[in-house]
């Protein structure tokens, strides 16, 4: 701050001083310096009367951009674009945007996922425009969320039986062992992806989990990218199996074959899961071969990601310590944990019931 001064215009004094507001200076001239004080403080407060689009698109790119993984970005712009960008409220200056603005484009959301994305995305913006005095008011406070219909909760991990139909059809089908290799590993999706031949370790019988692959739009193109993995706790190393390692070796013999049919060299760096013609596997057709073999062999349905959640059920169907569940399946906080020890504990309540039919029979 610039030592304040008598300056004179015209005959006139004033009291004069240089303030650098936001990163840049601004000159203050009063009557008196209490004057000069007060003209401070109401320009320090003023609202910036700027465009929706301009402030969100510089605040996705400069501050969000540089703390996220490239699959979080690519949600976060894709949301935006689809979503949010074509709401009128996007056209206004900052400080005209209502709550009733959101609450009519949050309204007319189709899927609830997407309502409560786009709801925490605008929540966390207008939070920095509030922090950064772009604003008076956050209108995120008054925005609530519609009542939604109550629907039966999805299935979130394999029955018994459904595992038992899963393994019988892996002894004559061995292309379904990507399938188990993630149910007794608990591995997530774009972990799967990521992981090389040199991930591996059958010395110390363990897969180190470091980092993820995950299909990103760049540029208006889509692309594959490896990145750090969710969370720093997601870092770790999961133990093999003995009873595993023998078909871990026979999948890699495989790949191996796989790649030198097509002329192509297999070595440490390949990824230890491909596609047909040895190139990286993408999740979504992953999730979709799921499916279509869950609906063959007669498995109630559930998601790709259902096999991670069907290792961690198992564990605690043993009894196995929650917090050794919460590390092997890479949780940052034991609470996620908690939910699947939860369901687990349903399932066992439902089967005590079950066995009081015999008393009816």
């Amino acid at each position: 701050m610039a030592k304040k001064t008598n300056y004179e215009v015209n005959g006139k004094k004033y009291f004069r001083k240089r303030v650098k507001i936001n990163g840049k200076q601004e000159l203050f001239l009063g009557e008196s310096l209490s004057d000069v004080e007060r003209q401070i403080e109401e320009f320090k407060n003023k609202p910036i009367t700027t465009e929706f689009s301009a402030v969100f698109i510089d605040w996705l790119e400069v501050i969000k951009k540089p703390e996220l993984r490239a699959s979080s970005y690519n949600r976060y712009e894709t949301i935006y674009r689809l979503h949010i960008s074509s709401a009128p409220f996007t056209r206004k200056r900052l400080e005209e945007i209502t709550e009733i603005d959101i609450q009519k484009l949050i309204n007319s959301c189709k899927s609830r996922s997407n309502a409560n994305f786009i709801r925490d995305l605008l929540k966390s913006f207008f939070l920095y425009c509030l922090k950064t005095k772009k604003i008076n008011y956050n209108p995120m406070i008054a925005v609530t969320m519609p009542k939604s219909e109550y629907k039966p909760p999805k299935k979130k991990s394999l029955s018994e039986l459904d595992v038992e139909k899963l393994m019988s059809h892996f002894e004559t089908d061995k292309s379904a062992f990507i399938y188990v290799f993630v149910m007794m590993t608990g591995i997530r999706n774009g972990e799967l992806c990521a992981l090389k031949v040199k991930d591996v370790d059958f010395d110390k019988r363990i897969i180190r989990i470091y980092k993820s692959l995950n299909r990103v739009t760049v540029d208006g193109h889509s692309t594959t990218l490896e990145s750090k993995t969710k969370t720093q706790s997601s870092i770790r190393n999961i133990p093999i199996s003995k009873e595993l390692v023998p078909y871990i070796k026979e999948h890699m013999l495989a790949d191996k074959k796989k790649h030198l049919k097509h002329g192509m060299k297999y070595s440490d760096e390949c990824y230890l899961f491909t596609s047909n013609i040895c190139s990286p596997l993408r999740g979504d057709r992953l999730s979709t071969r799921w499916r279509d073999l869950q609906e063959t062999l007669g498995i109630e349905s559930v998601s790709l990601h259902g096999l991670r959640h069907t290792f961690g059920s198992m564990l605690a169907k043993k009894n196995v310590p929650i917090k050794v569940v919460s590390e092997l399946m890479g949780h940052s906080d034991i609470s996620i944990t908690a939910n699947i020890y939860t369901h687990t504990d349903e399932e066992q309540k439902e089967l005590a019931i079950d066995t009081l039919a015999k008393f009816l029979g």
